[in-house]
Order: C-alpha cells, then structure tokens, then sequence
C-alpha cells in the first residue's frame, strides 16, 4: 500500500473518540438545560480533542457568559470556544438586566 493509499485509508477510518466526544457535548448540553436560563437551553454544544465549541444566539453578553461558565467544569473539557452570538434585540437591553432576572428567580425558589 502505498503513502498516498495509506493516508486516505486514514481518513476515512472512523474516529474511535467519536462516542465519547458525542457524551461529552451531550453533558455540557445537559448543563446548559438544566440552566435558570431558558436562553440557554438553545445553546448547543460540539467536542473535540478537549475543545467544546458554544453555537447559539442569546439576548444578552451576560447570557454568552453565562453559557461559558456552565459548561467550562464539565470533565474532559480543556478550552471553551464561545461562538454564541447576541442577538440584536439584546443590544438595548440595561447591562444588569441578567443579574436582576437572576436575582428574581433565586428569590422565587428560596420564598
């Protein structure tokens, strides 16, 4: 077999990482719904060789951050690629709108 043959076969071969790739976005994806957040729970997830990747859009940056620190624990997870977007309509919104909806729901699940 040649280089070239060899390199193709390598290719096309199946990634033998693929499932516990697959288990790890599902676990961050699982962090992200269990979120307060309804924003979040559209936030998906793509792994790969410790890398998870963020893809969304969301109101708010605090959101984006949000998103970020949710699922940057997650075991295997090395580095977070955050390539959520802010929405237009979150641009208006007041800088401490995420910490008040925050505040709101807290004090809902503790009265």
């Amino acid at each position: 077999m040649s280089s070239n043959q060899e390199a193709i076969a390598a290719l096309t071969r199946p990634n033998p990482f693929a499932a516990l790739f697959q288990e790890i976005a599902e676990i961050a994806q699982a962090a992200l719904r269990r979120s307060a957040y309804f924003e979040l729970r559209n936030v998906s997830c793509d792994f790969s060789g410790g890398i998870l990747t963020l893809h969304g859009r969301v109101p708010t940056y605090h959101l984006k951050q949000i998103a970020q620190a949710s699922v940057a624990e997650v075991p295997g997870v090395v580095e977070v690629h955050n390539r959520v977007e802010v929405t237009a309509s979150g641009a208006f919104q007041t800088p401490n709108a995420g910490w008040r909806e925050h505040e709101m729901l807290v004090s809902a699940e503790l009265g």
